[in-house]
């Protein structure tokens, strides 16, 4: 009977740890899922943009785009993604936004987060901690980011 008991045990145990390692290695999720500070009633303030090519300091660029469109877009340019979490060094990430958020379901409370990201990588950091993800499927993110630092209508502020 302890050996039934034992074996069942083990058994259970081998399933809950594959299982875990099967959702942590194979599921892939949307950026909405994994970005919570968004949803129908959120307004977004205004978006930060930066580069950080070649570690240069003086090649870095930021801009506060509060733009509703502009916002728009730039969120629309992640919606697509899917990530599958994983390990990264940020400091191989090309680009930087800060994103500030104000939810109006939560009693008008502003927030912030940043994604830091390449075409392959993304990495978000909130008030939950920090969560790094490669991109799996093709995504207008990089396209909808270069469009931005080219536009001329934007007064690019160096720092």
């Amino acid at each position: 009977m302890k050996k039934k008991i034992i074996g069942l045990l083990v058994a259970t145990t081998i399933v809950i740890v594959i299982t875990l390692a099967f959702n942590k290695l194979y599921i892939h999720k949307k950026f909405e899922q994994v970005v919570k500070q968004i949803n129908e009633e959120t307004l977004i303030e205004g978006i930060a943009v930066s580069t950080h090519f070649d570690n240069e300091i003086d090649m870095k660029t930021k801009y506060r785009i509060e733009d509703k469109e502009i916002v728009s877009s730039i969120l629309n340019g992640f919606t697509h993604m899917e990530l599958k979490r994983t390990k990264v060094n940020m400091n191989n990430l090309d680009y930087g936004m800060q994103v500030t958020t104000t939810n109006m379901d939560a009693g008008k409370r502003t927030q912030s987060f940043n994604l830091t990201f390449n075409d392959n990588y993304l990495t978000i950091v909130d008030f939950s901690g920090v969560r790094s993800y490669k991109i799996v499927n093709e995504s207008e993110h990089l396209k909808v980011i270069e469009s931005l630092r080219k536009n001329e209508d934007i007064d690019w502020v160096k720092f």
